[in-house]
């Protein structure tokens, strides 16, 4: 693969991890931007030959990167996207890719234009977990039901509004893990029934053909969780999306494995989580599993390697079900 020139947007955390994701995978950081010209700068340093800017617009005139990566606040996904297209650069955007449909559809127009590539990071659909799920479903019968799980202690310092930004802001996630077990599921038969008791904290259900999916949001919950459950006639597969693996639990129903089950769910779970550990040392895979696999599918689609790791249609139906999700459940956010 050709040497990428990449530049980060958004200095903080994420973009941090998105520089350090990237020079392991070969590239060049060439640029940094961010309003903060602190963190702009302290994160060039770490590159040799990067430069810092407070502005997209002067970093990707002086660098002329090939690929962006953008990970500042939401609200600003799809204008800064919009500019690195229009300068003819591949983008890798942080969730979401933009904060409506309308608007995700003009991003995804704009690149067929620009002859580049657009992909959100919905690095969950990467990990080794999801992708050995795949490949355990097929023998444990019929999807009965869906569930998601998501407690963060992300924003405990938010005002109301900040409450439900970060609540919009994690809805991808399981909306995209969705379209990676359910693939024919059309957002517009969804049927969502939502409850919220306070700013932070949803509950929807919705019937995805003849299956029952939920997505439970809690800012306050606690232990922190981030799971994924698919519940089928032959058993269950249990994600931790945390730490990256799945444990698979067949369906029995006898006297002896309802007296047993706790003891080998607990051995099985300690295994897969030993064994995941072990295995994400080795990869150098130190924060966000599935993210490095992401980056790299798409630094290599950019290539003419391979396929784009998420497809238009896969970005369409995550904007079309959380564009109407956020609409029943949280219709303030964006008015």
């Amino acid at each position: 693969m050709d040497k990428l020139r990449v530049s980060i947007v958004g200095a903080g955390l994420m973009g941090y991890w998105h520089a350090h994701t990237a020079h392991c995978l070969g590239a060049r950081l060439v640029g940094t931007a961010d309003i903060d010209p602190q963190l702009a700068t302290r994160l060039a340093r770490r590159y040799p030959g990067a430069q810092a800017f407070t502005d997209m617009e002067s970093m990707l005139s002086a660098t002329s990167p090939d690929l962006v990566h953008i990970c500042t606040a939401p609200e600003s996904h799809g204008i800064l996207a919009s500019q690195a297209i229009r300068n003819g650069a591949h983008v890798l955007v942080e969730k979401p890719l933009a904060l409506s449909l309308d608007k995700t559809r003009s991003l995804l127009d704009e690149a067929v234009v620009a002859k580049v590539s657009v992909c959100p990071v919905h690095q969950f659909v990467f990990q080794h977990g999801v992708e050995k799920a795949h490949s355990l479903l097929p023998s444990l019968g019929k999807i009965m039901s869906i569930r998601s799980t998501i407690f963060s202690a992300g924003a405990t310092d938010k005002t109301n509004d900040g409450l439900k930004r970060v609540v919009a802001d994690i809805l991808p996630h399981p909306l995209s893990l969705l379209h990676c077990f359910v693939p024919k599921a059309r957002p517009e038969t969804f049927n969502w029934q939502t409850v919220t008791t306070q700013p932070g904290e949803l509950s929807v259900t919705t019937a995805v053909d003849d299956i029952v999916f939920s997505i439970l949001i809690s800012m306050q919950s606690r232990p922190t969780r981030c799971e994924f459950d698919i519940y089928c006639s032959g058993g269950s597969l249990h994600l931790n999306l945390f730490q990256g693996y799945v444990v698979v639990q067949k369906g029995a129903s006898s006297r002896r494995h309802k007296i047993t089950h706790p003891f080998s769910s607990a051995i099985n779970t300690s295994l897969a989580a030993t064994v995941n550990l072990m295995r994400r040392s080795l990869q150098r895979e130190w924060a966000y599993p599935g993210l490095k696999e992401l980056i790299n599918r798409f630094y290599r689609a950019t290539n003419k390697e391979n396929g784009m790791p998420i497809t238009a249609n896969q970005i369409l139906f995550v904007a079309a079900a959380q564009d109407e999700l956020i609409k029943i459940a949280i219709p303030s956010l964006y008015s």
